[in-house]
């Protein structure tokens, strides 16, 4: 997207749901944290934090993503990486036999940022952050995030918030 130089090689790729929670005055999570959002943030501003172009496309402002995300959003679209067509679609295509509800992202979303995202960890060996649990069971119709990161065949580290926060050793008063 920008040019913008960021000063550290990335170590996490962000969904939008865990940006949404981030945004969300409500959120148990971020309640109570004073400094939550401000280290977050500034983990994101040197490049620790990336997410893709797709994640972007998926934040809008009259969505239940909310306005402040969206004009923080667009406001940081450094941090939302372009294509990487070779190694991402590659990885895509790996998804499309055995994934492909996921992969099409059926008629529940305008649109699908998730392959991507999952390429773009696998591409550049990031671990995913997303606030996605797991669906139960081989058969299920939708899968999550967290289960195509989990399949042999992709070996992505998917992670929630709290999971970003314990890895990295935060901690807060």
């Amino acid at each position: 997207m920008d040019s913008k130089e960021q000063s550290t090689i990335p170590v996490y790729t962000i969904d939008a749901d865990a940006l949404m929670v981030m945004f969300d005055p409500d959120e148990a999570l971020f309640r109570g944290h004073v400094g939550l959002w401000g280290r977050s943030e500034s983990e994101i501003e040197v490049g620790r934090v990336v997410s893709h172009v797709e994640v972007l496309n998926e934040i809008r402002k009259d969505s239940r993503k909310g306005q402040d995300l969206y004009e923080w959003a667009h406001g940081h679209k450094h941090i939302f990486k372009d294509y990487d067509w070779e190694c991402e679609a590659r990885v895509i295509k790996m998804m499309s036999p055995k994934l492909r509800g996921f992969v099409d992202g059926g008629k529940i979303k305008p649109t699908n940022a998730d392959p991507w995202l999952i390429a773009q960890a696998k591409c550049l060996g990031l671990t995913l952050v997303s606030q996605e649990k797991p669906t139960l069971g081989t058969g299920a119709i939708i899968q999550k995030i967290p289960n195509v990161c989990a399949d042999p065949i992709f070996k992505v580290e998917c992670i929630n918030l709290v999971g970003m926060i314990r890895k990295e050793g935060w901690r807060f008063t």
